[in-house]
């Protein structure tokens, strides 16, 4: 990938962008598919994170599974275990929250997540936020509470507070990606694991493996494109990416979440998450527009 992006002098940060962008799309799906799958979250949270670790374990194909501190190939740092764990829980919390609350509400609070991160950055490196970070937080945090409000009649509580939950752990992963003793790509790894050690709880469960053949391919899919290849294009983007902007790239997610409910389940957009909508795109674009000249300045 480097060679080819250096064969078509490709900037590695736009690249990086485009990766972020592709994982919000994939991400976006989790919601349509779950919904469609009439099973418990956390079964589905098994089925997704145990797919998800062998098409990774593949894809890194480690020569031994335990050797030197060493967990199929990924060494276990603090870093690594922190990213692993944050990264099982924000996944487990997400999918549970959208068996118990609109996919719109639950991926909207889920990216709250920016809030987090500026919380972190000062506590762990005091570093001064940005004021274009600022305003963008607080505008997009409007526009996912609109959205949030526009759905909140039939949502229910217990989903909002998973979504929440989740979208703390989310910020952790982003956060935590940033650090020096981290393999993006190996931390999801070891995350998705976790999943793999709860496989008998699945299998013991009768009606999940007497589920129809439709259900598990649903299931899979939502294990192959928001689970693996999202991810996939996440450790690739957050590379070259800052973990606040890289956090505002994929906030499209709750955009095109509710979109895809709203196509093939036909669930109703109200005004307010539409307005919700608009106003993160918005946002988005201005952001990285702004950024960019900003950063063409500081270069001239």
């Amino acid at each position: 990938m480097k060679k080819l992006m250096k064969k078509l002098n490709i900037d590695p940060k736009l690249m990086a962008q485009i990766f972020l962008f592709l994982a919000a799309v994939c991400w976006s799906l989790c919601g349509l598919l779950v919904k469609s799958v009439p099973w418990d979250g956390l079964y589905l949270s098994i089925l997704r994170g145990s797919l998800t670790f062998f098409i990774f374990l593949w894809i890194k194909h480690p020569r031994r599974i335990y050797r030197h501190r060493r967990l199929f190939g990924v060494e276990l740092t603090p870093g690594n275990l922190t990213v692993a764990l944050c990264y099982f829980m924000q996944t487990l919390l997400f999918i549970l929250a959208n068996k118990y609350t609109a996919a719109g509400c639950a991926t909207a609070l889920q990216n709250t997540s920016p809030i987090y991160i500026l919380i972190l950055s000062v506590i762990f490196y005091r570093k001064k936020p940005e004021k274009l970070d600022i305003i963008t937080c607080v505008a997009l945090c409007f526009g996912i509470m609109l959205t949030m409000l526009g759905g909140l009649a039939s949502a229910g509580l217990k989903g909002n507070v998973m979504a929440l939950l989740s979208g703390i752990f989310y910020a952790c992963v982003f956060f935590f990606s940033g650090r020096g003793d981290v393999d993006s790509f190996g931390g999801l790894l070891l995350g998705n694991f976790i999943f793999v050690l709860l496989l008998p709880v699945l299998f013991l469960n009768g009606d999940v493996m007497s589920s129809p053949a439709s259900y598990w391919i649903l299931a899979a899919l939502s294990g192959l494109l928001s689970g693996s290849i999202g991810w996939m294009f996440f450790s690739k983007g957050i590379i070259n990416c800052e973990p606040l902007r890289a956090n505002f790239i994929t906030m499209c997610e709750p955009v095109m979440s509710p979109l895809w409910t709203f196509l093939f389940l036909h669930e109703v957009m109200p005004m307010l998450s539409i307005i919700g909508c608009v106003t993160v795109i918005a946002t988005l674009l201005l952001y990285n527009y702004i950024s960019h000249k900003l950063s063409q300045a500081k270069g001239g």
